[in-house]
């Protein structure tokens, strides 16, 4: 056992660095996504769009899933215009590290509800995004601060 777990850790060893600069290009991705989305708010994510609440509500039947997202709550221009921004806030709190796990969760459930609240005009990048988010979540991108300054070669086993 010692030996698998000798050479599971020889391949299974990620750099933090690494990581830190991962999860400051996933809150870029974050960040443009929601910022190429800003000006189709009230034609595609608002009521007063394509499609409303109440038709996305009658649309899916007694017995279909039910795709999560939060914006089926929000009915207004200005609603869903402040949950946007709220979501180009945590993007940017997870691109400098600010609460990490915190703004983390909150730009996976917003993205999430953006991309989920119209899924016609979602496409392959989206569903890519959604899934290197959850994924991204559970790596320890959070470490004491400036752990490059303290130890310039720190690695962490994921075994």
């Amino acid at each position: 056992m010692k030996y698998l777990k000798t050479i599971l850790s020889a391949w299974l060893k990620v750099d933090l660095r690494t990581l830190g600069i991962f999860r400051i290009i996933l809150g870029f991705v974050c960040l443009s996504d929601i910022l190429r989305r800003l000006p189709y708010i009230e034609v595609f994510y608002s009521s007063n769009g394509v499609a409303p609440n109440f038709f996305m509500s009658e649309i899916s039947g007694k017995y279909s899933t039910k795709a999560f997202t939060l914006l089926s709550s929000l009915n207004s221009v200005s609603e869903v215009t402040i949950f946007f921004y709220i979501g180009v806030l945590f993007s940017i709190f997870l691109m400098i590290g600010y609460k990490t796990k915190l703004s983390h969760i909150i730009t996976l459930i917003i993205v999430i509800s953006i991309h989920n609240r119209l899924i016609i005009v979602e496409n392959g990048g989206d569903l890519v995004l959604n899934n290197f988010l959850t994924k991204d979540y559970f790596f320890p991108t959070t470490s004491p601060k400036y752990h490059f300054v303290q130890n310039k070669y720190k690695q962490h086993n994921l075994v």
